[in-house]
C-alpha cells in the first residue's frame, strides 16, 4: 500500500485545516493510501522517519510552505490557495 505523509499547520487558516484533517485523511484512504498525519513541529525536520513515503502533502500558509520546502528533498510543489503569497508567485 502506498503511504502519504500529510503535515499541516493547525494555526493556519484560522484553524480550518485541523478541523478538515480527518476528512482529508479519509479521502487519501479511499484512494488506497495509508496515511501518517499530524501538525507540523517546526522545531524539527518533519521528514525524519518518513523517508520512504510515496507522497507528501503540506497544508498551511507561506511560513509553513517555505519552512517545509527548506527541509525537503521533494522537488514538486502545488500551491493550494489564492491568498498564499508564495503560491501566488508561482502561478
Amino acid at each position: 500500500m502506498k503511504q502519504v505523509l500529510f503535515l499541516y499547520n493547525p494555526q493556519s487558516g484560522k484553524g480550518k485545516i485541523e478541523k478538515d484533517s480527518q476528512a482529508i485523511g479519509e479521502m487519501f484512504r479511499q484512494a488506497g493510501y495509508s496515511i501518517v498525519d499530524g501538525p507540523i513541529d517546526f522545531s524539527r525536520n518533519p521528514f525524519n522517519g518518513h523517508e520512504t513515503v510515496d507522497l507528501v502533502v503540506v497544508a498551511g500558509g507561506d511560513g509553513t510552505v517555505i519552512g517545509t520546502l527548506s527541509e525537503s528533498c521533494f522537488p514538486n510543489f502545488l500551491p493550494d490557495t489564492r491568498q498564499n503569497l508564495f503560491g501566488g508567485y508561482l502561478r
